[in-house]
């Protein structure tokens, strides 16, 4: 069978964004004693996409169970009776087309995934849910572990660390399902009014002193870039002071305000 897992490889790794996550998880995953064999769903010879779908009786519940996708992308662990209080649950796992799915302008690092622990009702979840995702690249800029919520409509963060040595992205939720993805970490942006004062630098709270910032007045797209070396302002609204020389190159001095986009420059 071509989907048999024996757990995540016990290496050394540098870890990001959660370290707890990666040591838990390659705990878990090492140590976890039993594994589900279960069988791929039938898929076209011209796809290359992951479908994998077992039943699981209440046995296999109380020991804890792992499942991956026959080219070993996906991972899921559950702890035992992690999931509960059903004589039966199905299990499946699958990627999505990125043309099935909003991606929202962002950059793919890995394949769209899809688990599923499922029955005639939902499957209550008492522990967390070990989730790995193999990435297919990885940029300087670095990754995310995003989650689609459809109560907002777009791509949430979740918390999750990155083993370098084996590419992949590691997390734990407390869902029975998830669509999952890594993405290409991106500046926020934060959107507001800019003012302007006499000093020779922005003051911002957002960002460390020293952090250069590119600066969009929103009307004209016009740009400017400038260093954060105070902090402020502190009136409702506002999310920038600029120099006002820096002002003066995207805006009219004399309107006193103007609507900015701000984002930090990254090297």
């Amino acid at each position: 069978m071509n989907n048999l897992f024996l757990g995540f490889p016990a290496t050394k790794s540098s870890v990001y964004f959660a370290p707890w996550v990666l040591l838990f998880a390659v705990f878990y995953f090492t140590f976890i004693p039993f594994t589900v064999y279960a069988q791929p769903e039938w898929i076209p010879k011209e796809s290359t996409r992951d479908v994998v779908r077992t039943t699981l009786d209440s046995d296999t519940i109380a020991r804890g169970f792992t499942l991956e996708t026959p080219q070993k992308k996906l991972r899921v662990g559950v702890t035992p009776n992690a999931v509960g209080e059903r004589d039966v649950v199905q299990v499946r796992l699958k990627s999505l087309l990125p043309s099935e799915v909003d991606i929202q302008d962002q950059v793919l690092l890995s394949n769209v995934y899809v688990y599923d622990i499922f029955n005639e009702d939902t499957v209550p979840v008492y522990q967390p849910i070990w989730v790995s995702i193999q990435t297919e690249r990885m940029t300087d800029q670095g990754g995310v572990l995003k989650m689609w919520d459809s109560n907002v409509g777009g791509w949430i963060e979740v918390p999750s660390s990155y083993d370098p040595q084996t590419g992949e992205m590691r997390a734990a939720l407390h869902l029975p399902y998830a669509i999952l993805a890594v993405f290409e970490f991106e500046e926020p942006e934060y959107t507001g009014q800019a003012s302007w004062y006499d000093w020779y630098g922005a003051a911002m709270n957002v960002y460390d002193m020293g952090d250069v910032v590119q600066v969009t007045n929103s009307s004209t797209g016009a740009t400017v870039t400038t260093t954060i070396v105070s902090r402020g302002p502190y009136t409702p609204g506002r999310i920038i002071d600029l120099p006002r020389g820096v002002f003066a190159a995207i805006g009219d001095v004399s309107q006193g305000v103007m609507d900015v986009e701000v984002q930090r420059v990254t090297e």
